[in-house]
This record gives structure tokens, C-alpha cells and sequence, in this order.
């Protein structure tokens, strides 16, 4: 059983066509007529600020930052009966491009590329996204690419760090790993990025740019604020607040246990060689975005370098049971919330929250990992190193690839 379920693993023509079956059916949902709902908006907004009218004060206001519709304002240039064939198309083609950036991020090179592209077109999330229209795996996209841009020494890292920031709730995973890896030239590319962006957007109407940065945070406030707010499908506070029944108290609970999982990766890195602090960082920080901030099932796609460093720790310890990676992968490649649908009772509540307990059940594995990994390192330092023994090590590498400080 345990070979068969490595072999399943590891077949890249299986994961291949079932990532293109997922793709295509993704692409079709696109074009019906209530897909694409994410990026008719984006280009409803976009279109209206590029003919000088300001997106916040339309019946319907913008919910994306001043930066982000500058950067994403040729989609408000294309004509609107082709946009979301157009959209969907693309969003593959960044999809594949998130699938080949995973590995490089995570400096993971053993990876075979066919097997990646499969494995991430396969899930869920990635149909969920091109079928909305969504903009999460140009965000993650981008978010890697200034990963492994940076461990290259390439300026261009803050640029990409700062498009990340389209989405500020999946951005902050980056940002998080850069702060982390002290990356800090990145961080002040990223700022210089969203700040010129930011003016770009003001002058078009002639505004002041802490006028319009406020008419976003307003905005955003209505949607997230007050007992009705927005509740995500992967972060953890609808979990808690169907536990508690008081909503202050479930507030406190859920902020404790946010701010507790903060100070448990800081500790957890903290104690890491910076090699190893930097593959660490971006999976952990993953980890916690989704659980703590407002997140749709479709941002899962962050969930990539989490998926990447579980299955280097499976690759080099091949005498650990395959099953906890063949659940979490069939988890991602289903997508069904609650995939314990048949159970009764009380019980039968909770198991609604597949997403949310699967996102904080790999957040706490990872962390117990890497803490007794740390407890048993003896040698050089690496990902993972269970019982001594190194099972993460750069593989050999050309001489004119450029390796981590």
C-alpha cells in the first residue's frame, strides 16, 4: 500500500492530465455568465479611473488599493466581451508559471517540473480562482518570483514584492519571509513600488494620495468591520465563533491564537541558521496568513511552498509513511469544505471547516517538526533533520547558479 500510494504520488502523466482536465474546466466556468464575476469588477474599476472618474465613489466602490488598480489597469483597456476569455487564459499560463517559481522560492531543485505543473494544476483552488476570475496566483506568482529574485541578489525583487501587495492579504506572507530573511533592500523596493504607484493613480484625478489611500481603508473597513463583516472560508475565526457562542469572547480567543502562532514561528526561525530560517520562513508564514486573515477558498493556491517543503521532508526521509501527504494533497485536489460530509450530530458542524482545520493542522505539524528537527541538529544546518541526519541538502548545483548566503 505504501508504494502504491508513492507511486500515485509521483506519476507526473496522471498529474498532468488531471491538472488539464482541472485547468479547462476552470477556463469553461470562466465563461459563463456569472464567472469571471472578480475580474469583471477589477474591470468595471479599472476602466472608470483610467477615464478619470475615482472607483471609490462609485455606487459600487473599488475594494482593491490605489497601487493595485494602477498595476492591474491594462485589463481596463481590453474590451469587455473578451475579457474573461482573455483573463482565464492568462491565469494558466501564470498558474503553470506559479507551479515552475514554487520550487526555485523554496530552492527545492530536485523537483521535476512536469510533476509540479501537474501537482499544482490538479487542485482545487487553482479551478476556483480561473473560474472567478480571481487574481490570487498572479498575487503568488509574483510573491515567489520576489522570493527567488532576492536569494539571486536581483533588484527586482522589490518590484515583484510590491506587486504582491495587489492583494495586501496574501502579500504580507512575502513580506513576512522578507522581513525574515532580512531582505530589507527588497522591503524599501517594495515601499518605493506602491508609493509611485499610489501617485500614478491620485494624479490621473487630481487627488490627494492620503485622500484616496484613506477612501480605500474606508472601504475596506465597511466590508471586514461590525458583527456582519466578511468571514473568510479558511481562516480560523468562523471555526471559533461556531465553538463560542459570545462573539467578544470568540474575538479574544481568536486573536490569542493568532497572536500564539505569530510568537511560535518567531521562536521556531529564531532558532533556525539563516538557510534554513529562510526556506522555513515562507511555508510558516503561508500558514499562518490564511488561518489569521480573510481568505476565500481559492487563495489556497499560497498553500504551494507549504505543499513543496511537507513533500521535500517525505522525499528525504523515505522511511516515514507516505499517507499524511496523500491526504493533505487528495484535501487540496478535491476541495470539497467539509469532506467529512457524512458525519452526524453535533460533530457534523465542525467537519464543515475542513479548510480551516486543514490550514491550522499542517501549521502545527510543521512547527512540531521543525522544533524537534532543531532539538536533534547535529552538522550543518538544513530544512529538516530528524534524528540526525540531514534530509534537506542543496543537490549539486552548476557553478554559475547563484547559492544562498
Amino acid at each position: 500500500m505504501k508504494q502504491f500510494a508513492r507511486a500515485i504520488l509521483s506519476s507526473a502523466s496522471l498529474w498532468l492530465v488531471i491538472g488539464t482536465a482541472n485547468v479547462v474546466l476552470g477556463v469553461a466556468i470562466a465563461q459563463r455568465v456569472d464567472g469571471s464575476r472578480d475580474a469583471e469588477w477589477l474591470w468595471f474599476w479599472t476602466r472608470n479611473w483610467l477615464q478619470g472618474t475615482n472607483p471609490y465613489r462609485l455606487g459600487i466602490p473599488a475594494d482593491y488599493a490605489p497601487s493595485a488598480l494602477v498595476a492591474l489597469s491594462p485589463i481596463g483597456m481590453v474590451p469587455d466581451a473578451i475579457m474573461p476569455a482573455l483573463w482565464a487564459c492568462t491565469s494558466v499560463a501564470i498558474a503553470i508559471i506559479v507551479a515552475w517559481l514554487g520550487p526555485k522560492a523554496m530552492a527545492l531543485e530536485s523537483v521535476p517540473l512536469r510533476l509540479s505543473i501537474g501537482w499544482f494544476l490538479s487542485w482545487a483552488a487553482v479551478r476556483y480562482g480561473l473560474g472567478n476570475g480571481q487574481f490570487a496566483l498572479l498575487v503568488t506568482a509574483c510573491g515567489l518570483a520576489a522570493v527567488w529574485l532576492a536569494r539571486r541578489g536581483s533588484n527586482w525583487s522589490g518590484l515583484f514584492l510590491g506587486l504582491a501587495f495587489i492583494k495586501p492579504h496574501l502579500g504580507i506572507a512575502f513580506l513576512a519571509w522578507a522581513i525574515a530573511a532580512g531582505r530589507w533592500r527588497a522591503i524599501c523596493g517594495a515601499g518605493a513600488a506602491i508609493g509611485a504607484a499610489t501617485l500614478v493613480f491620485s494624479t490621473r484625478l487630481h487627488e490627494n494620495p492620503l485622500s484616496v489611500v484613506a477612501q480605500y481603508v474606508r472601504q475596506v473597513g465597511v466590508e471586514l468591520g461590525g458583527p456582519h463583516g466578511l468571514r473568510g472560508a479558511v481562516e480560523i475565526r468562523p471555526l471559533i465563533e461556531a465553538l463560542i457562542a459570545d462573539p467578544r469572547v470568540a474575538g479574544v480567543v481568536n486573536m490569542t491564537l493568532i497572536v500564539a502562532g505569530f510568537a511560535a514561528i518567531v521562536w521556531t526561525l529564531g532558532r533556525q541558521p539563516i538557510e534554513a530560517r529562510e526556506r522555513l520562513a515562507l511555508p510558516l508564514f503561508c500558514l499562518l496568513t490564511l488561518a489569521g486573515i480573510f481568505h476565500n477558498a481559492y487563495d489556497l493556491v499560497l498553500l504551494w511552498p507549504v505543499w513543496l517543503a511537507v513533500w521535500d521532508h517525505q522525499q528525504r526521509d523515505q522511511q516515514r509513511q507516505p499517507y499524511l501527504l496523500a491526504f493533505i494533497l487528495a484535501a487540496l485536489v478535491l476541495g470539497i469544505p467539509g469532506m467529512w460530509w457524512q458525519v452526524r450530530g453535533p460533530a457534523s458542524g465542525i467537519a464543515l471547516h475542513f479548510d480551516r482545520l486543514l490550514v491550522a493542522g499542517v501549521l502545527i505539524h510543521l512547527l512540531a517538526t521543525t522544533a524537534r528537527a532543531g532539538r536533534r541538529r547535529s552538522g550543518r544546518p538544513s530544512l529538516w533533520e530528524p534524528d540526525g541526519r540531514d534530509l534537506v541538502q542543496a543537490p549539486a548545483r552548476h557553478s554559475s547558479d547563484v547559492m544562498l548566503p
